[in-house]
């Protein structure tokens, strides 16, 4: 797939995770990388430029200055990226038609999510 115009898009999301599920997508995104055919599904998708979650605890959100009080956060941060070619419609298709069950595990375990 080429772009669409010369462009690439990006899409950031923040997702509360609660702290008592935190271990199990560390230890997802350690197996994932840890097992190569685990990601053979990503390699399908080659108008995605680049993909990275990053995850902050509740008490290791950066502040701005040493002395701004700290936050009393109640969730850990799930933060995703990706640039990518193509149409937003394509994009969710193609990244939930290869990797549903791996996001359902990643953000199934959200903070409100329902079910």
């Amino acid at each position: 797939m080429s772009n669409i115009r010369g462009k690439a898009y990006a899409m950031n999301t923040i997702t509360p995770m609660k702290v008592r599920n935190t271990w199990i997508v560390r230890l997802f995104f350690f197996l994932f990388g840890l097992i190569k055919p685990l990601q053979s599904g990503l390699i399908e998708l080659s108008f995605i430029h680049f993909a990275r979650w990053v995850i902050i605890n509740h008490n290791q959100f950066p502040r701005v200055t040493a002395r701004k009080q700290k936050e009393n956060l109640q969730y850990d941060y799930l933060f995703f990226f990706s640039n990518f070619n193509g149409t937003w419609n394509q994009y969710i298709d193609a990244f939930s038609a290869v990797l549903s069950s791996d996001l359902n595990a990643i953000w199934g375990l959200w903070a409100g999510l329902p079910g």
